[in-house]
């Protein structure tokens, strides 16, 4: 597993496999998976990363952008905060997928 970052775009490639990526699978606006000709998982990108709350510098990855001390840690309140606020939405949206139903 290789995992690389790019500071300027706050951006992660996690490279699982060295498989030739055949299509990729867009799960939401941050998140995309690579597949093989098989369907089989070998690469995952993630965009805004401190935004969600991954801090990189905890990471070990193999190439960043830029310097680590470049590199702004997130704030754990905001982290917080976008967390629960995307658990309540999730709550909400399956509510409304049950009352659909």
């Amino acid at each position: 597993m290789q995992m690389t970052y790019d500071h300027q775009s706050d951006a992660m490639y996690i490279r699982l496999t060295g498989q030739t990526v055949s299509r990729s699978s867009q799960i939401n606006p941050n998140f995309a998976l690579d597949l093989d000709a098989n369907g089989e998982v070998i690469g995952i990108e993630l965009l805004n990363v401190r935004k969600s709350g991954i801090d990189p510098l905890a990471l070990e990855v193999l190439h960043q952008t830029t310097a680590t001390a470049e590199v702004e840690r997130p704030d754990p309140e905001v982290i917080r905060h976008g967390r629960a606020a995307r658990m309540e939405a999730l709550k909400l949206q399956r509510k409304q997928e049950i009352q659909d139903a």
